[in-house]
Order: C-alpha cells, then sequence, then structure tokens
C-alpha cells in the first residue's frame, strides 16, 4: 500500500511538473518572450536552416546581453540602407544570419578567406571561397563600429549578408535562435 502510494504521488508530482512547464512555454510565448516561424523560400541558410525548418527564438537576453558571434540572429531590416538599395523601399522584414562580428572586431576578406580580428573565420559549412560583396572590399580592413554587427549567410555563395548591405544595427536585432526543428524529418 505504501509503495502504491508514493508511486501515485510520484506521478501526480511529474503531472504537475509537466503541466506547470507547458504553462511557463506558453506564457513565454504570449509575452513574446519566444517567437516561432517557418522559413519560406531562403536558402541563405541551408544547410542548417532550410526552407519549412520551424525556428525558435528568445528575445529576453537582447536586453541584458551582448550577442556572440557563432550565433544565430534574428533582426529586423527596416532602416538598413544597403537592403533597401538592394530591394526597393521595403525589403523582407525579418532576416536570420549567423553573427560574426562584433563592435571593435577588425573584418577582412582576402584570398577568398573572412578575416576576424585576424583570425580566419570558420564558416558553419564549407561553401568554396568567400567573396567580397559591394559592401566590404577584398582585402580592405574595416572595423565594426559601435551598436552595430557584422553578419553573414552560411551558404554565402548564395545568400546575401552585410558583405553586400552593411551593418545590421544593434537596435535592429530582435532575438537569438534557440532550436530549427526540421520540416522533412
Amino acid at each position: 500500500m505504501t509503495k502504491l502510494l508514493s508511486r501515485r504521488h510520484g506521478v501526480i508530482g511529474f503531472v504537475l511538473l509537466l503541466v506547470f512547464l507547458l504553462l511557463l512555454v506558453f506564457i513565454a510565448f504570449q509575452q513574446g518572450w519566444l517567437v516561432a516561424f517557418h522559413m519560406k523560400d531562403s536558402q541563405a541558410m541551408w544547410p542548417t536552416i532550410n526552407t519549412d525548418d520551424l525556428v525558435i527564438a528568445e528575445t529576453v537576453t537582447n536586453r541584458f546581453s551582448e550577442p556572440k558571434p557563432g550565433q544565430m540572429v534574428i533582426f529586423d531590416s527596416k532602416g538598413i540602407s544597403g537592403l533597401e538599395e538592394l530591394h526597393g523601399e521595403d525589403p523582407p522584414w525579418l532576416y536570420v544570419q549567423r553573427l560574426v562580428a562584433v563592435p571593435g572586431n577588425q573584418i577582412q576578406i582576402s584570398s577568398g578567406e573572412l578575416h576576424v580580428d585576424n583570425i580566419i573565420w570558420e564558416p558553419v559549412e564549407w561553401d568554396g571561397q568567400i567573396e567580397p560583396g559591394p559592401f566590404l572590399l577584398e582585402s580592405v580592413l574595416t572595423e565594426v563600429p559601435q551598436d552595430c554587427f557584422f553578419v553573414i549567410a552560411d551558404h554565402y555563395s548564395v545568400g546575401e549578408d552585410s558583405r553586400y548591405w552593411g551593418w545590421v544595427p544593434q537596435e535592429n536585432l530582435v532575438a537569438r535562435v534557440l532550436w530549427v526543428f526540421r520540416a522533412n524529418e
């Protein structure tokens, strides 16, 4: 009888914990601390994120800490002049890219490699040589300004990124990617 009661208390405790955790997740989505969206028609972050993958991101830590190189970030494209030049006055609203350099970092593309503070940046997936763009020219050493970031697409041979349209202002940062759930797995 005692084993049955302790087992019942264990099951009840587990169910209560599960309900509490689900309630926390629900509140996090309701408050905008967690966001979820499906990627549409994007090859820029392939193979990390594919079309129709579900992306879960969080918005809270942007208020308390700086993002770190290597993290995938989501940012609002409004007001980034290089994007407006490429896409007209209404560029795609949100972008997901990999943060490569933060304020004060020195960046340069040389011989098909991206250097951050004289260290070769190791891409997530080798996609051939990194080509310079209209914003970041070959062999020109550039410092990331205060309150800005330099981002790059994981599939950088087809994706537009900071090489083409410049810095992402810190105020445009919306969220940091936590998880990617594959649509086809």
